[in-house]
């Protein structure tokens, strides 16, 4: 596979309980299948990448890979500042489905 064109790092979107907001989640993802955009990354850091719980990471992703299927790539954002939370965040993206990390 190969990543490239126009990638968008997408922030992620709480509700007023601080829970993920999945209504906004799906209009972010669907605006940019709108626009044509090859890719997204999904918790980068633009994207709370040090906030985010594996488990939320995973749904982001999850739900972001259902709908776009193969018309937008997802990338998740894997950084950390351990190796062993890095490794971790990989592979909860990998079985989340995404493209990339």
């Amino acid at each position: 596979m190969e990543i490239g064109g126009s990638i968008c790092a997408l922030v992620t979107p709480f509700d007023d309980q601080g829970e993920l907001d999945f209504d906004a989640w799906a209009r972010l993802v669907e605006r940019h299948l709108a626009a044509a955009s090859d890719g997204v990354v999904i918790g980068g850091s633009t994207g709370e990448s040090g906030a985010l719980e594996e488990h939320e990471l995973a749904a982001l992703i999850t739900t972001a890979v259902r709908q776009a299927g193969d018309r937008l790539q997802v990338i998740a954002g894997c950084g950390a500042s351990s190796t062993q939370r890095a490794l971790r965040l990989q592979r909860v993206a990998r079985d989340a489905g995404a493209d990339g990390a």
